[in-house]
């Protein structure tokens, strides 16, 4: 599994802002079209799932939520641990 990411800011030569919600682009559909043709090609056809995400604020990312703790974390990886296993157990394949 291989994960890229993407900005639409160039060394400084776009706004940026392209697709954002609440920010307007200021850039030509020239300059879109430009940098976007320079990722695209061969690497850029052996992605099968493309999925835009909006930018999240500072606020929401950095608010206290009130998260699960270790213990039911832990609990969910080990049994899932004990599953791979089961399911690998008849094969040479090395489990962690």
């Amino acid at each position: 599994m291989i994960l890229l990411g993407l900005q639409l800011k160039p060394h400084g030569r776009n706004c940026g802002f392209q697709g954002h919600p609440t920010h307007h682009c200021s850039c030509t559909p020239m300059q879109i079209q430009r940098y976007r043709s320079r990722i695209s090609g061969p690497p850029i056809d052996r992605i099968d799932i493309q999925i835009e995400v909006p930018s999240v604020k500072y606020k929401e990312l950095s608010a206290e939520h009130g998260g699960e703790h270790g213990d039911p974390i832990r609990e969910r990886v080990n049994e899932s641990r004990k599953v791979q296993a089961e399911r690998f157990k008849k094969t040479k394949t090395k489990q962690y």
